[in-house]
């Protein structure tokens, strides 16, 4: 009888120790979140503006944040949006070989129309990627292969990707994209991209502003 008390004994020790850890394990992703929740509404407060946390990137943020003070994030918003807001933080020069890319590309809103590559002795065919600077430190980029029948004049032969991308070294807020279209000529000479999207930071934590940007690229 007293090793059996002794057991229920011991299993009431290990059930109390366990229940602690098993109620953090419960917490929801809103729940982990409310402290660095406050600190956004507090940044947001004293400069005016509207930092928020996309739903998609909740569990993004808390994983890059967890181990962070709210008074360290604080520090860091409202030091990452004043550069943003001055410019200081703005890359005229990308030196960096490793680059983020944000895909806009789908089938659905790639217009490409019809191609017929005629292929001769001297044909070339290549894959390239074209970039131009679109603010927030980032390029908006266009991957596609090209085709020569002679070696001189080039044109679209498939759009393969296009975007934004940025350093993965830089810290501050980057063109993020919500949406994308691209559209080639007639002559497949150019092609169209345009890009709808929003400021974000590599934690996760996005500005409510929404960006739009277009280019034509040419061969």
């Amino acid at each position: 009888m007293k090793k059996l008390f002794v057991m229920f004994l011991s299993m009431a020790l290990i059930l109390g120790f366990s229940m602690p850890a098993h109620a953090e394990e419960t917490l929801t992703i809103n729940e982990l979140l409310a402290p660095y929740q406050a600190a956004v509404d507090k940044v947001n407060e004293e400069l005016g503006i509207s930092i928020y946390i996309p739903e998609k990137n909740k569990e993004k943020v808390y994983n890059n944040i967890k181990d962070k003070t709210p008074e360290e994030i604080t520090s860091m918003l409202i030091k990452e949006y004043k550069e943003s807001s001055t410019g200081s933080s703005s890359i005229t020069q990308f030196k960096d070989d490793n680059y983020i890319k944000d895909s806009a590309y789908s089938e659905n809103n790639t217009e490409i129309g019809e191609s017929e590559s005629i292929i001769t002795p001297c044909y070339i065919r290549e894959d390239i990627t074209q970039t131009v600077p679109i603010g927030y430190s980032s390029e908006m980029y266009l991957d596609s292969t090209v085709f020569s029948a002679t070696g001189d004049s080039y044109v679209y032969e498939s759009i393969n990707d296009y975007g934004s991308q940025w350093p993965s070294s830089f810290t501050g807020y980057h063109f993020a994209v919500d949406s994308g279209s691209a559209s080639l000529s007639s002559n497949k000479k150019s092609c169209t991209v345009s890009l709808v999207g929003h400021p974000e930071d590599p934690n996760g934590f996005a500005l409510t502003l929404r960006l739009t940007t277009s280019h034509t690229f040419t061969l």
